[in-house]
């Protein structure tokens, strides 16, 4: 089609500028409006492009925006995450201007946000990532869940346990609470023999966590949390063997978006199968995966073939069914209608209030969406975010953590952003904080929020966004 609109180009005597130039502005156009290229014809196509190419030559184009992951890379893999978020903000208006990169600055904002420690930014740039789903404000007058039970959820999935030696839980990316049952599960299930953890988000560089006992910055993407790098940390001190089971493959030339993504899920599969199974066939295994890869229905999101999920494909290299439970789609956002309905009702009814639940029918039936979500066995709530001292509620309440206010001496007179972060005493620091937050100028002060572990001995320091450290301490709790 290109060597076609070219010829056009010239015959029309568009041709204003190198051959390589239209390559670029074509591309830029196909990524614009690619899905709709099947409803543009092509005389419309080339009356669009002459003006581009114009306006490309007469106006030459600033220095591409790079993918806002990359942002302050260096920096990030040295635990400031910090600059990251400040360059997000500083280019904020750029990348919201770029029809290619907003939705992907948003996603990249919102994690930011999370790793530092701001759960309410990260749930509204998801949010707006997503669009605001408007809802009704009123109760549903006929609740799918009126006739059933709530039933603690990690009790469900103990139980569940007993009957199912893999169990898959998801996380969602820009959500620590997510993390939350997962580590709560984490005794249970090892008393009920359960020794391996896989998680999504591992490298296979994390390999020699076992001989630390913690997690370091470059063990994975979303284990430089505090959350979820507590969650690896807790694990390990428990004796979990922990599994990174990500595709490592690169897209391959000529491959889809679709045959990409079904690559990846057999391959993570096939890690989990060869990297646990082949070596201890009677494992016992408990597997933290990303969104939909638990989903056991296929997905018809393309003509050619439907995306099949990682647990389908895991079914069917092991022969193992995994008992799979939704844990990223029913809890708070950061406004009531961004919500999904049934899980607002759910809040405004008191079903869910301030534990995690599982609603069941008599027989232990769990409810799901059904055909409106994934397709997974049990369908997770997690209770609505409160937040105190600026940090959300269940980090106290679930977790277990204690506020410790900031010394004022480490923030007073901070000029910009600054990064708190609080390590435990033994541990380097290139390991993921216990707790870090965000600090803002002419704003209150958040508490920390720290683990009740241990001797309760930390280091605090300050980073600027430079990753300059500016402040630090010694405390005990």
């Amino acid at each position: 089609m290109t060597e076609k609109l070219l010829t056009n180009l010239k015959n029309n005597n568009f041709l204003i500028c190198s051959q390589g130039m239209i390559d670029k502005i074509f591309m830029s156009f196909i990524q614009t409006f690619g899905e709709r290229l099947t409803k543009i014809s092509l005389t419309a196509l080339l009356l669009i492009l002459p003006s581009l190419i114009n306006a490309q030559t007469a106006n030459p184009q600033k220095t591409p925006l790079p993918s806002p992951f990359s942002l302050k890379r260096e920096e990030a893999k040295a635990g400031n995450f910090l600059a990251r978020y400040a360059e997000l903000v500083r280019l904020e208006n750029e990348y919201l201007a770029s029809k290619q990169q907003s939705n992907a600055y948003l996603q990249a904002r919102a994690y930011a946000a999370a790793f530092i420690g701001d759960v309410r930014e990260a749930n509204l740039m998801i949010d707006k990532a997503d669009g605001i789903r408007k809802g009704s404000a009123k109760p549903l007058e006929n609740s799918p869940l009126a006739a059933l039970k709530a039933v603690d959820a990690e009790e469900f999935l103990l139980k569940a346990a007993d009957k199912n030696r893999v169990l898959m839980i998801n996380d969602g990316h820009h959500q620590p609470q997510t993390r939350v049952l997962t580590t709560r599960l984490l005794r249970g299930l090892y008393a009920k023999g359960f020794r391996y953890l896989a998680m999504e988000t591992l490298n296979v560089s994390a390999g020699d966590a076992a001989q630390r006992k913690y997690p370091v910055f470059s063990d994975g993407y979303y284990t430089v949390e505090s959350v979820f790098g507590d969650l690896a940390r807790q694990a390990l001190e428990i004796g979990y063997k922990l599994v990174p089971y990500e595709s490592e493959g690169k897209a391959l030339e000529g491959e889809t978006w679709i045959q990409r993504s079904n690559r990846r899920e057999i391959e993570q599969a096939r890690n989990l199968k060869e990297r646990i199974f082949d070596k201890d066939p009677n494992a016992k295994l408990l597997v933290f995966a990303g969104v939909s890869h638990i989903s056991e229905k296929p997905q018809n999101v393309d003509e050619d073939q439907p995306w099949t999920f990682m647990a389908i494909r895991f079914k069917e290299m092991t022969g193992i069914d995994p008992f799979t439970a939704d844990n990223q789609e029913m809890l708070s956002h950061s406004e009531p209608d961004a919500e999904p309905v049934v899980y607002r009702d759910a809040v405004r009814r008191g079903w869910v209030s301030n534990r995690a639940v599982i609603f069941a029918d008599d027989t232990g039936k769990a409810w799901t969406q059904g055909a409106e979500g994934m397709n997974v066995d049990a369908q997770i709530f997690l209770p609505p975010t409160k937040f105190v001292n600026g940090r959300p509620d269940w980090l106290a309440r679930d977790l277990n953590r204690r506020a410790l206010p900031i010394p004022p001496q480490l923030v007073s007179g901070a000029d910009g952003l600054r990064l708190v972060q609080a390590f435990f005493e033994n541990e380097p620091d290139d390991a993921v904080p216990a707790d870090q937050i965000l600090i803002r100028p002419e704003q209150p002060v958040p508490a920390l929020m720290l683990p009740r572990r241990g001797k309760g001995k930390f280091r605090l320091r300050v980073l600027d966004e430079t990753g300059k450290i500016v402040g630090a301490m010694k405390i005990k709790l």
